[in-house]
């Protein structure tokens, strides 16, 4: 007997101490890559600060939205903080996943000072039916690139103007960016008129929306749930897309970030839709850095004379807290400090990927340097940005929009048969 109450006791001796810690370990959750990096670089500071030891898990994206579920439903309380795309906020949130943060905000609102934040970004990243239950963390938004050696050459710019009778520049519409795909397209050795991300993903749908969302389109009213297509934007802007892809490069309906980022970085498209992002302006990533000009997206001309743009934000990131979470204060803290002034510049210039989304943060003098020419663009894009779909089930809404779209761009469907059987796939959603 006493054998076994030595056993017993010894056994304490090692457990006891791995629960107590336990207790006390915030553990949060990102996407596998550059995302995590901001979180590895301020851990061991808020570990200090704050007494308390953080675990940082990395998910493939391709597996993240499943493991979050998987851990939502069960209610497990393993994750504290949760780092996914707003897409999916809208669905979470109307499942009683999220801890609603609204408080949060009021309780720490001179540290987390949410003015500071562009009013467009936090909202499309974070609110949901007038509650916020995220905090804005990376701030995505798609802009146009084009090639300012090549626009500002004299022999184009009088060639052009004699062929289509207005000045070379950057695009305001899409009508001039045909145009100039037309006019660039094998004009130099090797060189394609436009490029941009069109395989079937679901963020591809966002490259399209650039086009789609100038043109009046829209998905769905959040507010009702209605499915708001527009059939008339949705073929215009398809008749757009598929002429810029017969001046693209080859094979760009295979085309992901990748391959639209570095046909764009090395030169090789007179223009492109891309990310805004540090990597065009590195000379280590991109040959063509000093030669890119950057411009907010264009748009289509009103009967006023005016330009109406709508830059997509697709994909980019939130942070949230798990309703089932133990630790919900302390996640908050950890995830202010990932948003903080302080941390966005650092994420900038240090090239994770991680893309600002606070006003102050634009008058740093390290981020003016590392994002050069492109910095106003970015702020002003993100300003007048429009959300991806946030509704419940949107990755199936994705999937069915994506799929229809690129038959499409494929030649096997014609854009008005896409229009009805996307309506109709919707509606049995």
């Amino acid at each position: 007997m006493k054998y076994f109450y030595k056993l017993f006791k010894s056994l304490l001796l090692v457990i006891l101490p791995i629960t107590c810690y336990a207790a006390d370990d915030i553990h949060v959750v990102f996407q596998t890559g550059g995302d995590v990096l901001v979180a590895r670089e301020y851990k061991e500071r808020f570990e200090s600060k704050n007494n308390v030891k953080l675990s940082i898990e990395e998910i493939p994206g391709g597996n993240l939205y499943e493991k979050l579920v998987t851990e939502f439903i069960t209610k497990s309380g393993a994750y504290d903080l949760v780092e996914f795309y707003p897409t999916w906020l809208g669905g979470y949130a109307e499942a009683g996943y999220l801890e609603p943060l609204d408080k949060y905000f009021k309780q720490y609102e001179n540290e987390i000072n949410p003015s500071d934040y562009l009013e467009g970004v936090q909202n499309a990243a974070t609110v949901w039916k007038g509650t916020r239950y995220g905090i804005p963390y990376d701030g995505d938004v798609l802009i146009f690139y084009y090639r300012k050696d090549l626009f500002s050459n004299q022999k184009y710019q009088n060639e052009f103007k004699k062929t289509f009778g207005y000045p070379l520049k950057a695009p305001d519409t899409w009508d001039q960016v045909l145009d100039m795909a037309v006019f660039f397209d094998g004009r130099e050795k090797g060189l394609k008129g436009i490029s941009m991300v069109s395989m079937r993903l679901w963020w591809a749908v966002g490259y399209w929306t650039s086009v789609y969302y100038s043109y009046g389109g829209r998905f769905i009213n959040e507010e009702t749930g209605d499915i708001v297509l527009n059939r008339d934007a949705w073929n215009k802007s398809n008749a757009v897309w598929l002429q810029m892809i017969k001046h693209a490069p080859d094979g760009v309906l295979n085309f992901g970030y990748t391959e639209t980022k570095e046909s764009i970085g090395s030169g090789e498209a007179a223009m492109g839709i891309q990310w805004a992002t540090t990597v065009f302006v590195d000379p280590r990533q991109s040959p063509a850095h000093d030669k890119l000009g950057f411009a907010v997206m264009p748009g289509v001309k009103r009967a006023d004379g005016s330009i109406y743009r709508a830059p997509p934000l697709p994909v980019g990131k939130v942070l949230a807290i798990p309703s089932a979470s133990k630790h919900k204060d302390m996640a908050f803290k950890f995830g202010m400090l990932l948003s903080s002034t302080e941390a966005q510049v650092w994420a900038t210039v240090s090239g994770t990927g991680i893309d600002p989304n606070r006003r102050s943060v634009f008058e740093n003098a390290s981020v003016k340097e590392a994002w050069k020419g492109m910095i106003s663009v970015y702020r002003k894009s993100l300003e007048i940005g429009v959300s991806d779909i946030r509704v419940p089930n949107s990755a199936k809404y994705y999937d069915i929009v994506s799929g229809e779209l690129h038959s499409v761009w494929s030649g096997t469907k014609s854009s008005n048969d896409a229009f009805n059987d996307t309506l109709q796939e919707w509606k049995d959603l």
